[in-house]
């Protein structure tokens, strides 16, 4: 086969300048690779594309959009055989065509699986039924289909490579184009990169404030992705986790900074937090810097395990009733915690909520961010020394 010499990653979310440093374009490139990013956002969510910002979307060289499958598959069929795709679009029925297109031309191709959390399994009580069922459409019936088929069957060659993370990532895509052929290469999640920058950083502890984790709950654009309403509602989210911030600053001297969702715009919404700080861009360290994180679900509860910081895991009624509740409390026991309902007359268990469970957090790391067999250095520089060695 060709020597690999161009890196493709295909991508279904508008490019931002956030992305290009998690993604490592640079590290890619000073390997000797050429780069290049097709958003394929309009082809596979044309819905979802018309409602997005394009103000934070980055344009460079190499950058390309396209508008159709047809004009994706197209472009495919033109690549050089030197050429190597790193997917991070979502195995199904709407993306198979692009899937088929890069097993027609013999391209080699790389899945993305690093960034996981842990599963719920849905139980089967009657309302979880009933959701499921109230959930069902002609897509989600097609896909249930698409799913049993073997890839194989559809056109659909193996993935090359398998770029996972913590030892539940290479497992959790069961239905995803790999067999016995397709290399696993261990590397960890990409908060592990941001982790590794800021570990050297000669940083002083603070440790006159916890740090709330947002997930822009209300807000985030994931719902428009997954067709979901959003789980938690502005007039009865806030309110109580404001309460709650006061409550730790009365009784235990706390202030809290909220760390912005990446992607979040309370700039241009109301003051939902009081008047605590918001920063965005800052979260590793603040993480770093902090007494104890708050949080719901998010993977930067990553960052309080390896800077070894103890998590108080919160959750409302609201979100409790939604599928994200049971997310919520899955990984609170994690911890062996459990999540705080914030609408409830909580007394907190100060003493024990800032207790570390160490064999938990031991566990956490080995699963869900890096395994200890993996290398201590930048995902990208793992992912480019496999490439020339595959090459």
């Amino acid at each position: 086969m060709a020597k690999i010499s161009k890196i493709i990653y295909m991508v279904e979310a508008s490019f931002c300048k956030r992305d290009c440093d998690r993604f490592g374009i640079e590290t890619v490139k000073v390997n000797g690779f050429a780069v290049e990013v097709w958003d394929l956002t309009p082809a596979l969510h044309p819905e979802i594309y018309a409602k997005m910002d394009m103000q934070e979307q980055i344009s460079f060289d190499g950058y390309r959009i396209f508008y159709t499958k047809k004009e994706a598959a197209e472009a495919i069929s033109a690549l050089q055989a030197g050429s190597f795709v790193i997917s991070f679009i979502f195995y199904d029925f709407n993306s198979y065509p692009i899937f088929r297109a890069i097993s027609r031309k013999g391209i080699r191709y790389a899945l993305f699986v690093a960034n996981v959390i842990p599963f719920v399994s849905n139980d089967a009580t009657l309302s979880t039924l009933w959701r499921k069922f109230r959930g069902i459409t002609l897509g989600k019936i097609v896909n249930a289909i698409f799913f049993r088929l073997p890839f194989v069957y559809l056109g659909i060659r193996p993935a090359a490579l398998l770029l996972a993370g913590g030892k539940i990532s290479a497992s959790r895509f069961v239905y995803y184009p790999v067999n016995s052929d397709t290399k696993i290469v261990w590397g960890h999640t990409l908060d592990y990169d941001v982790y590794l920058k800021e570990r050297e950083n000669a940083t002083i502890d603070d440790k006159s404030f916890g740090v709330f984790l947002d997930e822009d709950i209300c807000f985030h654009r994931d719902y428009l992705y997954e067709k979901l309403a959003p789980f938690a509602t502005p007039d009865k989210y806030y309110e109580p986790l404001r309460n709650f911030f006061e409550t730790l600053k009365a009784k235990y001297g706390f202030d809290v900074i909220v760390a912005a969702h990446p992607r979040s715009i309370y700039e241009e919404l109301p003051d939902y937090f009081g008047d605590r700080p918001v920063i965005k861009g800052k979260t590793v360290e603040l993480v770093k810097r902090s007494s104890f994180v708050i949080a719901h679900s998010t993977t930067s509860i990553s960052y309080a395990v390896l800077f070894r910081k103890p998590i108080i895991f919160v959750i409302t009624d609201e979100l409790k009733a939604s599928a994200q509740g049971k997310v919520i409390e899955k990984i609170a026991s994690q911890f062996n915690k459990k999540a705080i309902n914030l609408n409830d007359n909580f007394d907190v268990d100060w003493a024990k909520e800032l207790l570390i469970d160490e064999k938990a957090y031991v566990d956490y790391r080995e699963s869900y961010i890096k395994r200890s067999i993996s290398e201590d250095k930048p995902f990208w520089q793992i992912f480019s020394d496999n490439i020339k060695a595959f090459s």
